[in-house]
């Protein structure tokens, strides 16, 4: 990481109150909770993707969203395998509702976090692990 932008970022947290000895180990907590929940949302995107290519799901939601009814009911005839519809849906599902997670734990528990995740434009791969060397510097 860039010492410079490693240092902007201690400095406003520093100037913002963000990081003090009261709240230490709630933002530890929401670096962990963080953490867990966009490793599960990776592996979900990820189970997503196999089943969408696996299924043909791509080319069902094309012909869904270009309004071709017929070769929809078409491609629902011709799969043999229903049940693995059902699997895309329920990946789907979990995806969605992880993100929800995801997105109330930012908003409703750790909104110091997303302040500097937004504040820098951080993705949580680079944010969290930074968040974690600045906390453990300054044990």
């Amino acid at each position: 990481m860039n010492e410079h932008l490693k240092n902007k970022i201690i400095s406003y947290i520093d100037n913002d109150n963000i990081l003090t000895e009261d709240n230490v180990s709630d933002i530890t907590d929401g670096i962990n909770t963080i953490g867990e929940i966009r490793n599960n949302i990776d592996t979900l995107i990820d189970q997503t993707k196999q089943e969408t290519i696996s299924n043909s799901m791509h080319l069902l939601i094309q012909r869904i969203m270009s309004g071709n009814h017929d070769s929809v009911i078409e491609m629902l005839d011709n799969n043999r395998h229903v049940i693995n519809m059902f699997n895309f849906t329920e990946r789907l599902s979990e995806l969605v509702a992880e993100y929800g997670k995801y997105s109330m734990e930012y908003r409703e528990n750790y909104p110091e976090i997303k302040k500097i995740k937004d504040t820098f434009v951080f993705k949580d791969k680079d944010l969290l692990p930074l968040l974690e060397e600045i906390i453990g510097e300054r044990k």
